[in-house]
Formats: C-alpha cells, structure tokens, sequence
C-alpha cells in the first residue's frame, strides 16, 4: 500500500513512476514524436538506468539533446552508443549528425561515408555526404582572406597550468581586500577574424561596429566614472550577446545552406528555367554515380555540358563552375569504367577551365583527379608532381587533404622502391591522420609506415607499426583488415627471427675467421724461416769463391 501511495503522489506531481525498461522507452518515443524533449530525454534516462547502454535509448536520447541545443551531451550519447558495436549505423549516422550541427564539416563527413560504406542503401547517408561535401566546399569566408591567428584559444590550458604551479610562499603575506563591489562583465574569448562575423551577422554588423567604438572610447577615458563603467558592462554585454548568436547560427544553419537556398530561389524565379533545370539534372547524375550506373551518369553529363555551353553567362549564372562540374564528374564515371585515358582528358579540362577562370575549387579538385588517373596508370613520377603542385599551390589543406595526399604521394615513392621518401611522406600523413583522430585513415597510415620499414629492413620499427594498425582496425571492425595485418604481423616476426639468426652466424664465422688465422700465420713463418736459410746457403758457396779468387790472383802473381 505504501508503495502505491508513493506511486501515486509522484504522479500527482508529474513524476514518471517506477516502471520496466520498455515502457520507459516507449514513453520517451512517444514524448519525442510529441516534440517534448526534455520529458523524452527524462524517460530514455529512467530506461538507461535499468537497462545500461542500450543503443536504441541512447541515440534518441542524443536526438533530444541536439533538438534542445546541447551539443555536447548529444555527441557524448552518439559515441557511447558505438562502445560496443562500432558498425552500429543508427550511431554512426547520429555521431556525424551531431558533428555536422556543431560545424565539424570535415569529420562529420568521415562518418557519413563510414555508414554509407556500411549501409549503401540508406538515402540519408548520401543526403549526408552531399550537405557535408557543400558544407566543406562553401564554407563561412574564403581560405584566401581569412586570417588564421597564431595564438588560439588558450586560457583552458593556462588555467590547467595555474593548477599545476604550487602557491607562492613568502614569510608576510599582504591581506587580501575584500571585493565588495559587484562584479564587472568580462568579454569572453577572442572572436573570429571581422570578415567572417561580418558574413554571420548581416546587418547587425554595423550594430557590433558602434558597440566596439564605444567600448574603446570609454576605455580610454582618463577617469572613471560608475556612468562610464556601467556604459563598457553594457557594450561589453551587447558584444558577448552578438558573438554568441553569431556562434550559435553558423552551428545551427552554416552559411553554406543559406547560399544554397538562396540559389533555389533564384532557380524558381528564373524564366528560362536553366537554373532550376541544371540543379535537378546534377542530382540526377549524382544519384546514378552513387547507383554505380556510370554509363548512364556520362551520358547525361555530355547532354547537360553541351546544353550548358550553348548557354551564355547572362542565362545562366557560374556558368563556366558548372562545365569545369560537369567534366570532372564525367572523368569520375570514364575512372570508374577504367577507361583512364578518357579520364585524363576529363579532368584536365576541369583543370583548364579552373586555371582560365582562376576557379581555386576546380583547380584544386582537378589535380587530385589527375594524380588518381596518372598513379592508376603506373606513371608514379607524374603523378606525384601533380599531388606536390596541389601542395604548394594550396594556400589552406584540411587535415583530411593532408593526410590523402602525403598518403598517396608516398605510395607512389613506395612503387618506385624510393622506401626512404616514401617513409619520411607516410610518417606526415600518419602525423596528420592524428591530428583528425580517425580511425580508418590512422588504420591506414600505419600499415603504410610499416610497408616502409619493411622495405628498409626495419623489422622492429615494421611490427611496432602494424601492432598500432591492427589496434585501429578492431576499433573500425574492419575483418579483413584486421587478418591481413595478422599475417603480416608473423611475416614480420619471421623476418626478425631470421635477421638475428643471420647476424649471429656472421659473427660466430667471424669469430672463426680469427681463430683460423693464428695456425696460418705460424705455418707462413716457418716457410720464410727456411727461405731465409735456403738462400745464406746459396749465398755460402759464392762468398767462399769471392774469398778465395784474390788468393789465387796473389799466388799467379
């Protein structure tokens, strides 16, 4: 009786009353359709509690989070989900989900691929792919004029460091003064470079404009007055206030969506249509390169490019964007079809058009592009030319660009047994592999370094890496991966055993050797000893006669 009493007071007052793990969860399902977040993320909790790290909660828990802007729970939930079972995709598709409203473009893209490797007839892994590729490519401010500041945001370690350096000791410490006063707003941390804020912000931006000039005018103000102080607590909080919604808009819709929707809207507007009609066509291309129908998908990029390149700038706009496209998603398809000549060509028309129009994206897509076909080719030299000129003429790489190209690069050198560049070119690539923290690419870069050691005879240095390899392929659940390092882990192994087996044959011959040529030098004596003595015998017989040849001349005489 106590119990039900208990029970139904806590409804009284709204509690959720002690009940199984699947009613917990159905409940949370139900307040999640219904839009009650918080009340959901209540539930899932209650369902956890009984029943630990079940998938299902936890992913829609994180759901929840990310509807109520907590950012970091809901990334914390997305990656509890995948502990267990790294290949779950309903928590990998969460994870780049979370990453992709936080603004990491670039690893959210990563676990887009990774599920739409796993799960290729998910719609929303390619939905994924496509708004993180255009979230990369149109990102907030061009690379060239943003400016990358030297300092960073460091006052967590600072303030990690504090606590690690031990209080000062004097004989008289000064008392502290009380702070009686009220506390004054401070600014937080240093905000992006003007050109991007003023990108985010709109027409707000003449609003932080005038709050920054009165701030610096109040500063400077010789003497202060509780008027002046409470005129900078103001701007210093109009500005904190600004920032922050700048922050929050890119991470809830980045730059890159807005342009897009804009760009659909013109398409609507425009009364030819070609806009309208070019968008469609690109994502009917798109969605037959992704079927693997590459027939198909080159047939109807050639319509499309010819139909673009009747059209004139006036008709439609980033014409000249939308050829350099069209032939390189054609060079993808010829690529695909190892038809690599064809490819070339494709892409260095892509690569002409962007070097004519002084298009960096082209550019930059149309080397990588060439290099692929030229390595595929076994030109390894002209390929890593190529790959080197995408490097120097980059003026910002992602950490992914740099991992893909040193990677590939040393490949090439690998090809060519150059094993010392190939190394010093694999052991960037894992430098920046670490950087991204990814799993797959750290996977590969080490078993890249190792193939590198083995060709050097570094069998040691070999296993350390294929050990570091084989750890991130259990984490990727990567099967395949993970017995094909296994074997080059005993391959290795051997090769050590057999090294030390060589060396210590060497050195007992060696040892040998010594021994052996004591009994020769002794022989080599004996042999001169009689030589010697052969010839004081010869030479007897002719000092006699030297001797005896003036006695005989005195006695003729």
């Amino acid at each position: 009786m106590p119990r039900q009493d208990d029970a139904g007071s806590e409804s009284e007052h709204g509690k959720i009353p002690k009940s199984t793990f699947e009613i917990y969860r159905a409940e949370g399902d139900s307040q999640f359709r219904n839009k009650s977040f918080l009340k959901a993320i209540e539930c899932y909790t209650q369902a956890l509690e009984i029943k630990p790290g079940d998938q299902y909660c936890l992913v829609n828990r994180s759901k929840c989070y990310l509807n109520e802007g907590n950012i970091a729970k809901a990334l914390a939930d997305a990656e509890e989900s995948l502990k267990e079972d790294a290949a779950f995709h309903k928590g990998i598709f969460q994870k780049a989900e979370v990453l992709y409203f936080k603004g990491d473009f670039e690893n959210a893209l990563v676990f887009y691929h990774r599920g739409h490797k796993l799960r290729p007839e998910m719609e929303e892994f390619r939905l994924g792919i496509q708004k993180a590729e255009e979230a990369i490519n149109n990102s907030v401010g061009d690379p060239s004029v943003i400016k990358l500041r030297s300092d960073g945001d460091l006052s967590f370690f600072y303030a990690a460091e504090e606590k690690k350096k031990p209080a000062a000791r004097s004989s008289y410490q000064k008392p502290k003064k009380e702070d009686s006063g009220p506390k004054r707003a401070q600014r937080n941390k240093a905000p992006a470079d003007s050109k991007t804020i003023k990108k985010m912000l709109g027409d707000l931006y003449a609003d932080r404009e005038y709050l920054e000039k009165l701030l610096r005018e109040e500063s400077a103000k010789a003497r202060k007055t509780e008027h002046s102080e409470k005129i900078q607590d103001l701007c210093i909080e109009g500005l904190n206030y600004l920032d922050s919604r700048s922050e929050f808009w890119q991470q809830q819709k980045p730059l890159y969506s807005r342009k897009k929707s804009a760009m659909r809207e013109a398409a609507e507007k425009d009364k030819s249509s070609a806009a309208k009609y070019v968008i469609a066509t690109l994502e009917e291309i798109d969605n037959k390169q992704t079927a693997g129908e590459h027939e198909a998908a080159i047939k109807q990029a050639t319509r499309l490019l010819r139909t673009v390149e009747k059209w004139s700038p006036e008709d439609l706009q980033n014409r000249e964007e939308i050829r350099a496209n069209l032939h390189s998603l054609i060079g993808n398809s010829q690529f695909e079809l190892e038809r690599y000549d064809q490819a070339l060509a494709s892409h260095q028309a892509d690569q002409k058009i962007g070097e004519e129009h002084e298009l960096e994206e082209s550019q930059a897509r149309s080397r990588d592009n060439i290099g692929r076909v030229l390595a595929k080719q076994g030109n390894f030299s002209e390929a890593i030319q190529v790959w080197e000129q995408r490097l120097e003429s980059s003026k910002s790489l992602s950490p992914m660009e740099s991992t893909w190209l040193h990677h590939e690069i040393s490949r090439c050198y690998l090809e060519l047994k150059e094993f010392n560049k190939a190394k010093e070119l694999a052991e960037k690539a894992l430098s920046y592999a670490n950087q991204m923290g990814d799993n797959q690419w750290l996977l590969n870069t080490n078993v890249l370094v190792a193939q590198c050691e083995v060709r050097l005879k570094n069998y040691a240095s070999a296993a350390g890496n294929f050990d570091s390899a084989l750890e991130h392929a259990r984490i990727v659940d990567n099967a395949l991966a993970i017995d094909a390092i296994n074997r080059a882990i005993q391959d290795v192994n051997q090769k050590l055993v057999e090294e030390e087996k060589r060396l210590e044959e060497e050195r007992q011959a060696g040892e040998q050797g010594e021994g052996d040529a004591k009994p020769d030098e002794a022989a080599g004596g004996e042999e001169q000893q009689q030589q010697q003595q052969q010839q004081q015998e010869q030479q007897e017989p002719v000092q006699q006669q030297q001797q005896q040849e003036p006695v005989q001349q005195q006695q003729q005489e």
